[in-house]
């Protein structure tokens, strides 16, 4: 009797200070999820080029600020004249998401900067090609022979520049190239210190409109060009919601972007500087779909072979993990 009354008494003290410890302790897990949890400003670096559409829209719109702000999240966008230079900020991580060609893109995978496509901006065959100054006597690409060709080293027009070499039997050692930024195109051909050159758009459109030069030719039967958004995988792995929402962002801005050309147009003729007539050539010929098709990726493929196979690239970079689609899944969109 005695030892079953102290086993009553024992069980009643574990009781007792289980319940006050419980109360000293902190608070239930409950609780917690009940207790709001402070919020930690966080500012994401977004790089992206002149020109650019679905960001630029999606900022002007407020649909950033709409989306992010209730959770301390600011988006800040950085405009850049190229991918090379764009690719110098994700190797100093000093931005975390980037819009670039997929040369830039894969040369920076191939620099050893993790970081992953995981969407498309843009894509198309008109929004890059040939351009030649007026009297240069250049109607081809096999006209290219000896004259002083422009492009951005380490851009979508290197690429599309050695294709264009190659499909009239030239090599790049039959020219003489010059390197230069993107912004400095329309004087050199102006000025006639070069006699073409390898651009996008819109630099592509505004030397046609400037009257210095001609288009020769587009990269229609040359190169697709695909347009990357690029993640630092940190990033990525970091915040999939915020990645995520982004994504959602961009679509719908893709999609009011189809149905309102002409005011998307204005915006963007504020934001880049060149006139709405500049800018409509190459705004009727993009593409804008989010989606890493199996075209887009076969493409992107193509590029990554071509620049190992022309020593553009040190390392091999394996498309299969550099491309993530798992974002656009999660959004609804791929």
């Amino acid at each position: 009797m005695k030892k079953f009354l102290r086993n009553i008494v024992l069980a009643c003290m574990i009781v007792f200070f289980a319940v006050a410890l419980s109360g000293c302790g902190g608070k239930t897990a409950t609780e917690k999820a009940e207790k709001p949890v402070a919020k930690t400003p966080l500012t994401v670096h977004y790089g992206y080029q002149p020109g650019h559409v679905q960001i630029v829209v999606a900022r002007e719109m407020g649909w950033l600020k709409e989306e992010f702000e209730k959770d301390e999240i600011t988006f800040e966008l950085e405009k850049f004249a190229s991918g090379p230079a764009m690719n110098e900020a994700f190797a100093g991580n000093r931005i975390d998401f980037g819009q670039v060609g997929d040369q830039p893109a894969i040369q920076l995978k191939s620099n050893n900067v993790d970081v992953k496509a995981i969407g498309v901006y843009s894509n198309g065959t008109k929004i890059t090609g040939l351009i030649a100054a007026n009297g240069a006597n250049i109607n081809s690409p096999a006209d290219l022979k000896g004259k002083k060709v422009g492009f951005v080293v380490g851009s979508v027009s290197h690429q599309l520049l050695y294709i264009y070499l190659k499909s009239a039997g030239l090599k790049p050692n039959d020219i003489q190239q010059v390197n230069l930024a993107s912004s400095d195109i329309l004087s050199s051909i102006a000025s006639n210190h070069i006699d073409a050159a390898v651009i996008w758009e819109p630099t592509l459109s505004n030397v046609v409109a400037s009257g210095a030069g001609k288009l020769v030719t587009d990269a229609t039967g040359y190169k697709e060009n695909i347009n990357v958004i690029v993640g630092r995988s940190e990033f990525l792995s970091k915040y999939p919601d915020i990645t995520v929402r982004l994504l959602k962002v961009l679509d719908r801005a893709e999609k009011w972007i189809k149905a309102n050309p002409d005011k998307a147009l204005e915006i963007i003729a504020k934001n880049s500087g060149f006139k709405p007539e500049v800018l409509r050539p190459g705004f009727e010929n993009v593409i804008f779909d989010l989606r890493l098709t199996d075209e887009a990726v076969k493409s992107i493929a193509e590029t990554a072979v071509f620049l190992k196979e022309n020593k553009l690239i040190r390392n091999d970079v394996n498309v299969k993990d550099f491309v993530d689609d798992q974002y656009l899944k999660a959004a609804g969109i791929q």
